[in-house]
């Protein structure tokens, strides 16, 4: 009997794991689609859910508010976009401080194949002041130390000017991504035919 119970307790876990993961995996998409037509401030649980097609007692079983959506749908779009971070920085910087062995061209080619593919989807909250505050801030928490300490020490910047350069290059990557979500940035190939041509390493 003992055993039964265990088996029995074992699938009852796995279905509810599986069942969680079905759910936020809804309700994370259900955002995405939310946010390219409605401010992230004016969208409502009742909605998402509905758009889910999650009930709101399942929504409250995995999140205490749509924040936690967010958050969530920003740390998986860093997590996928490793890449784009390292592109973001101009720099061999990682969450830890260590160095990646990889030329700047490489980096470089795989952001831009990133942001042409179908990780696109994520550049929905590059166009909503609030998700993008908050995905400011998440790349400034896990980096930003990192990247200074780097800075600094490879090219002598005090730290107040290296956090500079961190936020101006977090800036000007976050409008490059706008403007290849919107389509207007048609260029891509082109810049990345020329890089090879010049030995961009």
């Amino acid at each position: 009997m003992g055993r039964k119970k265990a088996e029995n307790s074992e699938k009852e876990m796995k279905r509810e794991k599986n069942l969680k993961s079905y759910s936020c995996t809804a309700l994370k998409e259900a955002l995405l689609k939310k946010l390219t037509s409605v401010p992230f401030e004016k969208i409502e649980i009742v909605e998402l859910c509905k758009t889910a097609n999650i009930s709101r007692s399942a929504f409250y079983l995995h999140y205490k508010s749509i924040e936690e959506v967010l958050e969530e749908l920003i740390e998986e779009a860093l997590e996928e976009g490793s890449d784009i971070v390292y592109y973001i920085l101009g720099s061999n910087i990682t969450e830890s401080g260590n160095n990646k062995k990889r030329s700047k061209s490489e980096a470089v080619h795989t952001a831009c194949k990133d942001l042409s593919s179908d990780r696109m989807k994520y550049n929905v909250i590059l166009h909503d002041n609030t998700a993008l505050i908050k995905l400011i801030d998440k790349i400034s928490y896990k980096y930003k130390d990192a990247y200074i300490a780097d800075f600094s020490r490879r090219f002598g910047f005090r730290k107040s000017d290296a956090e500079i350069m961190f936020y101006f290059q977090l800036g000007g990557f976050l409008t490059s991504s706008y403007y290849v979500g919107n389509d207007s940035f048609k260029k891509i190939k082109k810049i990345r035919r020329l890089l090879d041509s010049l030995g961009f390493k």
